[in-house]
């Protein structure tokens, strides 16, 4: 895993030129971003938020979000604790 500006992230290999799949440790709040597809978010420990301009959705341990293309957002850590997260989404041909 490589240190980022929210915690730690690695790049899952699954056939890169069709999908991205990341596993992310969120130990701190994430920086607004978006993609051009939709994204999937797959909590695998913790609890937080993805925060939109629009809303905030609910992360807990076990459940899926699906983050719609094009939407501003970042995840969000519940505080002093981390937020362990697989993302999938297509990469744009």
């Amino acid at each position: 895993m490589k240190d980022t500006s929210f915690g730690r992230m690695r790049t899952l290999d699954l056939n890169a030129d069709l999908y991205k799949l990341e596993h992310l440790i969120f130990e701190r709040e994430g920086r607004f971003h978006s993609h051009l597809e939709d994204e999937y978010v797959y909590v695998l420990s913790g609890q937080g938020v993805i925060e939109t301009p629009k809303e905030n959705m609910e992360l807990l341990s076990g459940m899926i979000q699906k983050i719609p293309a094009k939407t501003a957002h970042r995840m969000i850590p519940e505080s002093g604790k981390s937020l362990e997260c697989l993302i999938w989404y297509r990469n744009p041909v």
